[in-house]
């Protein structure tokens, strides 16, 4: 009974897997697991981030693999040499959950599906193995569930540096930072940028400008996001330089969880989608958003950094400096979609 629920399960994960690797491979919007099991942008950002992949292989893929090799060896009768591979798997599958947990602070459904089946199969074999065969080695346990930990060890070292910065990151990248005194901030500006949206340079460069010579206690902060995957990349390239000052592996992994916990909550304030610039301004409990670098969305930011600050030297309503920063017309093309806008904002 036993062998014949080992078996069942195993045939179930191996479909599983397969059905979420084809997806992987050909991005194929037909059935896909994430759309089904109802977690697409968490399921998307993490397949598609470079924890997703090892050498230019899906994880997905491997973890059929995987499978299929272990299935293999148990019909060949290598029962030691099968049970290594699934304890790799389990070491595998126990390293993502951390990092799902501790670091992206979001989970993959499939993952979590995918990673049960393993645990399961694992478990089985170990009641095959030690329980079903007399006599009952006890003692030797511990000795067969080194391996899964070793191999999870092993895989951190691979897959990433072995340690977990402080510096989360959840603030943003400081840009323009005042001079503060203590206390709070009177006003944090936060600015959603993306790498290649002039409207996003027009507006940081005009907020930055506001605190130059004015020691308020004030923060302007930028979130960078990516709109593709090219503005991804090039993101987490300004990213990790701004941070780290070098384009390292362990930096750019730290830099795209960064972009990836931006695109979230970007996403959460605007209903799933994504446009650039998004201005929130945060005084004690009051929070504006402006979503665009709109001649009504500068004019109202303008009214209430005016109020703060009333003894500047040029009017804080004075928007027209804004124009200047663009090409001519009102229409601009934003490259991360290809198309011109004249509303404002780049995305979709």
């Amino acid at each position: 009974m036993i062998k014949k629920i080992f078996h069942l399960l195993l045939v179930t994960a191996l479909f599983f897997s397969a059905w979420i690797a084809v997806n992987d491979l050909f991005s194929m919007s037909f059935l896909s697991p994430s759309d089904l099991i109802g977690c697409e942008t968490a399921c998307s950002s993490l397949h598609e981030s470079s924890i997703g992949i090892l050498y230019g292989i899906p994880l997905s893929l491997l973890g059929f693999m995987g499978l299929l090799v272990f299935w293999i060896l148990r019909i060949r009768g290598f029962d030691k040499a099968g049970f290594l591979i699934v304890s790799a798997m389990v070491g595998a599958e126990l390293y993502l959950i951390l990092l799902q947990f501790f670091y992206f602070r979001e989970f993959c459904s499939s993952c979590l599906i995918f990673a049960a089946m393993v645990f399961m199969i694992y478990a089985l074999t170990l009641v095959q193995d030690f329980f079903l065969k007399p006599p009952v080695l006890i003692r030797e346990l511990p000795l067969k569930l080194f391996p899964a930990f070793v191999f999870m060890l092993v895989l951190h070292m691979v897959l990433f540096p072995p340690f977990f910065p402080e510096r989360i990151l959840a603030e943003g990248l400081p840009i323009c930072l005042t001079e503060k005194k203590s206390g709070s901030d009177l006003l944090r500006i936060e600015v959603f940028v993306s790498p290649d949206c002039p409207y996003c340079e027009a507006a940081v460069s005009y907020l930055s400008s506001i605190f130059y010579e004015k020691n308020l206690k004030a923060s302007i902060r930028i979130k960078h996001v990516g709109l593709n995957v090219q503005s991804r990349r090039m993101a987490i390239e300004n990213v990790a330089m701004g941070i780290y000052g070098d384009l390292s592996s362990a930096a750019l992994k730290m830099a795209e969880c960064y972009i990836m916990q931006n695109e979230k909550e970007l996403a959460e304030i605007q209903g799933g989608q994504l446009q650039t610039p998004m201005i929130r301004l945060v005084r004690d409990d009051d929070v504006r958003f402006f979503t665009g670098w709109t001649a009504r969305n500068q004019d109202q930011i303008a009214e209430i950094l005016g109020a703060l600050m009333p003894d500047r030297g040029r009017p804080a309503g004075t928007a027209d400096w804004f124009h200047n920063r663009l090409p001519s017309g009102d229409t601009v093309l934003c490259p991360s979609t290809g198309t011109p806008s004249g509303s404002g904002v780049c995305g979709f």
